[in-house]
């Protein structure tokens, strides 16, 4: 898991970031998105169907 990096490409004007995530104090991924929140949603939302019991709060992005 660790050293992944996810890609998405909504509009290439805009300035995106790499980002931390992490659950808790875990390290997950690094991902590059538009905000802190859109980096969140797209690990978020990749691992709920087979982390059912994820609470999105505990999620957190920092950006490198």
């Amino acid at each position: 898991m660790a050293g992944t990096l996810f890609t998405l490409k909504l509009n290439p004007m805009e300035r995106e970031y790499v980002f931390a995530i992490y659950y808790g104090r875990d390290f997950l991924k690094y991902v590059t998105a538009h905000t802190k929140w859109e980096a969140v949603e797209i690990i978020y939302s990749r691992l709920i169907c087979e982390f059912p019991n994820l609470n999105r709060g505990d999620f957190k992005a920092k950006k490198l």
